[in-house]
Formats: C-alpha cells, structure tokens, sequence
C-alpha cells in the first residue's frame, strides 16, 4: 500500500473553491481550528498534488490538502502579547489532531478523487 500525507483544516470558501479547482499561485494559508488563525500549515503550490472540500461554515470550508511526494511545509504558530502563553512546540502538543496525517489511496484513484472533488463544487 502506498502512503499519501495530507494537511487537514480550514480555508477560507473562496480559496477553497480555487484551490479545489487546481492552478495555485500563492502559498495555501490552512488553518488548523475553525475560526483561528493562531496555528497555520502553509503549503506552496508544487507542493500540492490535489485538494479536497468538505463541508462549509461561517464562510470556511474544511479541506483536505494532498501533499506531493517529498513536499515539505510550513507550520505557523503566533499569538498576541496579551494573549500570550508561550510557543507550543507541535511535536508536544496537539489541538484535537496533528497537522500533518497519513492517509491511504492507491496512486490510481488520486487523480480520479481530486476529479470528484471538484465536480461536486459545479453542483
């Protein structure tokens, strides 16, 4: 079995929809809590084999970003001064789910799944 890692969160609907529909040209912004954007993973386009969409609201849209083999990507912690309550190290802390996961798709179907992705967006 092949493995596929994938950046699970939340982009805005509009960026999702772009996204979903392939030619990236900026970086992807996921954030990692509905709402919030004190925890991000920031993925350049190359890195970027397919992206799924999955529910929307309050204007953001849960995504499932396919990572390309061998892509790295950015994790963005930040805070305010009056909120502040120090850095949490990723490795140490989790909110809920880590980041980055594995997920499993045969390498034939990873084209076709992204394809079905995006068909649902014209619905």
């Amino acid at each position: 079995m092949n493995e596929m890692h994938a950046v699970i969160g939340y982009l805005p609907d509009a960026a999702a929809k772009a996204a979903a529909k392939g030619g990236l040209k900026e970086p992807l912004r996921v954030s990692l809590e509905q709402g919030k954007d004190h925890a991000q993973v920031h993925i350049e386009p190359g890195d970027v084999l397919g992206v799924l969409t999955g529910p929307s609201q309050k204007g953001e849209t849960s995504v499932q970003v396919l990572l390309k083999p061998g892509a790295s990507v950015q994790t963005v912690s930040r805070t305010s001064f009056t909120d502040w309550r120090g850095i949490p190290d990723w490795n140490l802390v989790h909110p809920g789910r880590p980041p980055i996961v594995a997920i499993f798709v045969h390498p034939q179907y990873v084209k076709e799944l992204v394809d079905l992705s995006v068909k649902s967006l014209s619905r």
